[in-house]
């Protein structure tokens, strides 16, 4: 699927651009298109969120990042509020690179060349 677009008598149609074909489709598979692409991304965003727990719970984290004077205790534990901060900033990269001139100019800056 390649684009998206009202072709035809259909404001349900989908039209593949690599062979120009045009697929019909009802409102309720539409539905529950949207419905299961949107879910997807939902799932993925918590896969990443969820790769957070591991890393705030490792040492090198805890002595590197936080600075925390008994890191290599493994009953150390990173303040809630430092936690909070670490994993809403985490969230807030993850939203604003998704946005394509935001990631854009990563990659063109800062890629592989």
């Amino acid at each position: 699927l390649e684009a998206i677009g009202y072709f035809g008598n259909s404001p349900y149609r989908i039209f593949f651009l690599a062979g120009w074909h045009a697929l019909d489709m009802s409102p309720e598979f539409w539905a529950i298109f949207i419905s299961g692409f949107s879910a997807l991304g939902a799932f993925l965003f918590g896969l990443d969120i969820g790769y957070i727990a591991p890393i705030i719970e490792c040492a090198s984290f805890k002595r590197d990042v936080v600075h925390l004077e008994d890191w290599s205790d493994p009953n150390s534990r990173i303040p809630d509020a430092t936690s909070g901060f670490i994993v809403g900033i985490f969230s807030i990269g993850c939203i604003l690179t998704s946005f394509p001139p935001v990631s854009g100019y990563f990659l063109e800056q800062w890629g592989r060349r």
